[in-house]
């Protein structure tokens, strides 16, 4: 036996791609068929939407890193469930609320910014004699604990409810991120290249992506209260849409956010 026998023909791994992308198309088509004709994914998507006009409402030019990944992830997400992708899009959750909570350190610390543009790739700092850069290269827990020390005093409690509840969320969102939960039970069973579109598998994601916008929305809005009394009335209406009915009520009470 050759070497040249070892190795695959280009013109085979050609149709073979052929064939795969064939297969995946059908796969795609039959998942968002199955998906547009449930009212548990036009949730997913509407979600989406509204998170989306309430970022666009939000957005400042002082902002950093700005809205402009995040609004990225929220009209990618009902993309990925359509397709079969809902694990995937867990994980744009996860990222969605790390951009999030970025947005409010950086845009409060300016010189951490310009450090962690200087290593945007990622890794964290573990020199605390460094104090910029340590602080500009933390994990998830870092900028959360910042916003809850921040929203300490925000006087209807709201921001700091919805800090609590991303606390929780994330943990669930961290678990999904390790290979774990792939080998145990009946996920190591199913081995397709893409997840089930079902009525339940969907409102489970929505729990999820509702806890994960919802909350965000409210700590971004409590944080710039300026713009968010500046809301039209279909942004207003979107915001009310993603939160839950208790502390809508709460909010309209007032007085709501930092001063």
């Amino acid at each position: 036996m050759g070497v040249k026998s070892l190795v695959i023909d280009a013109k085979e791994v050609a149709k073979q791609v052929s064939r795969y992308a064939a297969d995946a198309e059908s796969i795609s088509v039959d998942c968002i068929h199955k998906a547009k004709s449930l009212a548990e994914y036009r949730q997913t998507y509407s979600s989406s939407l509204f998170a989306d006009t309430v970022l666009g409402g939000l957005a400042t030019a002082n902002l950093r890193p700005g809205f402009s990944a995040a609004r990225s992830i929220v009209k990618r997400i009902p993309l990925l469930v359509a397709v079969g992708q809902g694990s995937i899009a867990k994980d744009e959750l996860r990222r969605f609320l790390e951009l999030a909570l970025w947005n409010v350190y950086f845009s409060d610390h300016p010189i951490e910014w310009l450090s962690f543009l200087k290593q945007a790739d990622g890794g964290f700092s573990r020199d605390q004699g460094k104090p910029i850069s340590y602080a500009a290269h933390r994990e998830l827990n870092w900028y959360l604990s910042y916003c809850q020390e921040l929203m300490a005093e925000e006087p209807s409690g709201v921001a700091k409810a919805a800090l609590d509840e991303i606390g929780s969320v994330k943990s669930t969102l961290n678990t999904g991120v390790h290979a774990a939960h792939l080998v145990k039970g009946r996920s190591a069973a199913h081995r397709a290249p893409y997840d089930e579109v079902s009525v339940k598998e969907l409102a489970s994601f929505n729990n999820l992506q509702g806890q994960v916008l919802g909350c965000s929305c409210i700590v971004l809005a409590a944080w710039n209260t300026k713009k968010f009394n500046r809301f039209t009335a279909v942004q207003r209406a979107c915001f009310d849409k993603l939160i839950k009915p208790v502390l809508r009520r709460r909010i309209r009470q007032g007085p709501f956010g930092l001063a």
